[in-house]
């Protein structure tokens, strides 16, 4: 990521948007959506979402604590957050989807990672 600073969300990741893929397997088959970052030693994350996931936030903190010997450290770290609507939806009212009294709505989205050691 070098010296890019993220704190911004993408719309037209839903159905529509032409880099969507459908080449996933397993649980996230037959999903609308799907982001993915990858680093240079080919470690990657992917989120994926059905078709009510439309937006994503994207954010990379140069402050983020993680373990290390001698204790905590700070450094970069990328968060890819799937999101119904755009951010400020609350106040504008885009994309938001209302649900009335007795209502359900379900949202599928979940993670996949490779080559990370646990």
């Amino acid at each position: 990521m070098g010296d890019v600073d993220l704190d911004d969300g993408f719309g037209g990741v839903g159905p529509e948007a032409p880099e969507v893929r459908s080449d996933v397997t397993g649980e996230e088959s037959g999903t609308a959506s799907v982001a993915s970052l990858t680093a240079p030693d080919g470690r990657s994350v992917t989120i994926w979402g059905d078709r009510n996931i439309r937006n994503v936030q994207v954010f990379t903190p140069r402050n983020f604590p993680f373990p290390g010997p001698g204790g905590p450290f700070l450094g970069l770290a990328v968060a890819i957050e799937p999101m119904t609507a755009p951010a400020n939806a609350f106040n504008s009212g885009a994309g938001l989807r209302w649900v009335e009294p007795g209502e359900s709505w379900s949202v599928r989205w979940g993670i996949r990672h490779q080559g990370f050691r646990l």
